[in-house]
């Protein structure tokens, strides 16, 4: 199809397409000389294939001009554009995520040597076809039958969430012969990256409610002020709101919470019989009891640092916010990462309860409390 045979149309609504443009130059022409000679504008003729060349031109240049138009809006901008606009309004696009769980390796019976699942194994959902790997390497020992091993999808997406008992195949040859597999929880946590329709929609909303006086500005103004880690608005008895105060530094410093209850108590950035309150986070204790394999005793000050960071925050790991849950995957993959010399984390518990995600009381924060290392020195 040559170019120009297909219309689009302007952010004004106008259509634009090579045989529009031919007419409008043919109407141009008639308009400014009406007593010209030239009277033959049928197909096929000198001048139709003229304007037919020019038009085809004409369309190129209007649609890129139009293409450039649409960026500069966000509710016409599309792809990488889109995006940007999201960052300008600092509310980036929605990737999506991997789905996960935990998968039990089994044998039939107990051997007199010791079996090793790799890392990285991929196993395969055998509902969807879709593939899965495991996050570390997990070992049956000598005298045990099974064995637990998180596992995480290999793309992003809604559809990898998988059944109960749905992981029951490997893609490649077996560890070992007589090894099965299955997954006894559902896995989830997979979702769909946000298309340029959701995206949009969300960034317009943002837009909308970032106004003066609303929840958004008012979240804001906590968030930009230096040392808070988040805040939020939550329901007062006697204000407009009580603004619950999450710092970078655990627990939040006198200093940061008198720029917050500073910031919502100056009028200049108040909507008129607007009041709050301000008090600072409290928080949800968590204690872990953690039982690992590793190649030679470690500091037990190793995992503590690790968790720490995970939990309060550093260059990696974001820290934990007022509401937000933490699951036990992450705080494996955590300790995978940050302790060297680890090679499996065969147990966790927290207050001596198995669990897969721990949630804090309504408002506050997670925070560690006492760590329990128990390690087996493997040859």
């Amino acid at each position: 199809m040559v170019m120009g045979d297909t219309s689009f149309y302007t952010v004004a609504g106008e259509e634009i397409n090579r045989s529009i443009l031919v007419q409008e130059m043919i109407d141009y022409f008639n308009e400014k000389y009406p007593d010209a000679v030239i009277t033959d504008f049928n197909d096929g003729s000198v001048i139709r294939n003229i304007l037919e060349s020019l038009a085809v031109d004409a369309y190129h240049i209007m649609r890129v001009d139009n293409d450039v138009n649409k960026r500069a809006f966000l509710s016409t901008a599309t792809g990488n554009y889109l995006d940007l606009h999201g960052q300008d309004i600092g509310s980036p696009r929605d990737l999506g995520s991997f789905a996960w769980g935990i998968v039990t390796f089994s044998i039939p019976a107990v051997e007199a040597f010791e079996i090793t699942i790799p890392e990285d194994t991929i196993l395969v959902d055998s509902e969807t076809g879709l593939q899965f790997v495991t996050n570390m390497e997990c070992r049956i020992g000598v005298g045990e039958l099974s064995v637990d091993c998180p596992v995480h999808s290999v793309v992003v997406g809604d559809n990898c969430n998988a059944n109960i008992g749905a992981l029951n195949t490997f893609y490649n040859t077996k560890p070992y012969n007589n090894l099965s597999v299955t997954n006894n929880s559902a896995l989830t946590g997979g979702k769909d990256s946000e298309t340029d329709d959701k995206y949009r929609e969300r960034l317009l909303k943002i837009k909308q409610t970032d106004n003066f006086g609303s929840i958004g500005y008012y979240l804001d103004l906590g968030f930009n002020i230096n040392g808070v880690h988040d805040i939020i608005i939550a329901n007062s008895n006697t204000h407009t709101g009580k603004v619950i105060v999450n710092g970078d530094d655990k627990p939040l410093s006198d200093e940061v919470l008198a720029l917050v209850v500073a910031a919502f108590n100056d009028e200049t950035n108040l909507v008129y019989n607007h009041t709050f309150e301000v008090e600072a986070v409290s928080y949800t204790t968590v204690n872990l009891e953690i039982e690992c394999s590793v190649s030679q005793e470690l500091e037990d000050s190793t995992f503590k640092n690790a968790l720490t960071n995970l939990f309060d925050g550093d260059n990696t790991y974001k820290g934990m916010s007022i509401n937000e849950p933490l699951s036990k995957y992450l705080i494996m993959t955590c300790l995978e990462e940050e302790v060297f010399g680890l090679l499996q984390i065969t147990n966790m518990t927290s207050n001596n309860q198995s669990f897969s995600k721990l949630t804090p009381d309504t408002n506050k924060v997670l925070k560690l409390g006492t760590v329990t290392i128990t390690q087996n020195i493997e040859g």
